[in-house]
């Protein structure tokens, strides 16, 4: 009976002061892969064609903890990956990446993440960008920072930055770094439109090199439809506006002064 009666007077305490109730989520997960793979060109040459099976093991250790307020994740991983003939190519590339969600209010959140990444697979961007790389180490460093407000139960704001570079240190690749930055603000248009909401986004991207410098703004309408729980229409044009500048070095000719004596 006296265990009752612990139990009844919590779920009063619950009941009566909800501002006593907090939870906390926190998990470890550590995990571990093993792959092996075939390449018949290992740097995709025409000449010089190199074969061979690689074996990748990447063990890796997530820790993850929510509260009410925030959200945070911390995942590292290491990717050791052997070749079989070309030993000299085997190495060991690292992960690591960080982030968190902080709801401030139950209308505005603030967001996070940063990361560094160092790898030296040749294939490493031959999903993202198609470029074949050696196997010249390279770190990569990345950050972002976002936030977004609902303003009311129609419309919504979103402005974000992101932060990225990358070092070779080789001569045989250039460093870059980069920044975005990005605002976007949505509208529902339900009153007028069913399940329809009008979205404008602007933007302007800085990416620099050693000898040049790209920047970019750009501005676009659109709007979304919402089909069912799994499906929805999205539809934006705009305009962008590029400009770049670049560094060339030319020889002169330069013909010595020819003084006489007098």
């Amino acid at each position: 009976m006296i265990y009752y009666r612990r139990y009844f007077l919590i779920v009063i305490v619950l009941l009566f002061f909800p501002s006593l109730v907090w939870g906390n989520e926190f998990r470890l997960v550590p995990s571990i892969s093993v792959k092996e793979e075939y390449n018949d060109n290992v740097f995709f040459a025409a000449n010089d064609i190199k074969r061979d099976f690689v074996t990748t093991i990447s063990p890796g250790l997530e820790m993850v903890n929510n509260t009410e307020k925030l959200e945070t994740a911390l995942l590292v991983r290491l990717d050791r990956f052997d070749y079989a003939d070309n030993r000299e190519f085997s190495a060991t590339d690292q992960l690591y990446n960080g982030k968190f969600r902080y709801h401030a209010t139950p209308l505005f959140n603030i967001s996070a993440e940063g990361g560094y990444v160092r790898d030296s697979r040749p294939d490493r961007d031959i999903q993202t960008s198609g470029i074949i790389l050696s196997t010249v180490p390279r770190n990569r460093y990345n950050a972002s920072l976002s936030a977004d407000y609902q303003f009311s139960e129609k419309t919504a704001l979103g402005v974000s930055y992101a932060f990225g570079r990358d070092d070779y240190g080789s001569t045989r690749y250039t460093d870059d770094s980069s920044h975005d930055v990005n605002a976007g603000l949505v509208y529902d248009m339900g009153q007028y439109f069913q399940r329809v909401k009008g979205r404008l986004n602007l933007g302007y991207s800085d990416y620099v090199f050693p000898d040049s410098r790209i920047d970019s703004v750009m501005g676009t309408v659109g709007f979304s439809r919402d089909f069912s729980e799994k499906g929805s229409l999205l539809i934006d044009g705009g305009i962008r506006h590029t400009w770049s500048e670049f560094s060339t070095y030319q020889l002169w000719p330069v013909f010595p002064r020819l003084f006489t004596k007098q």
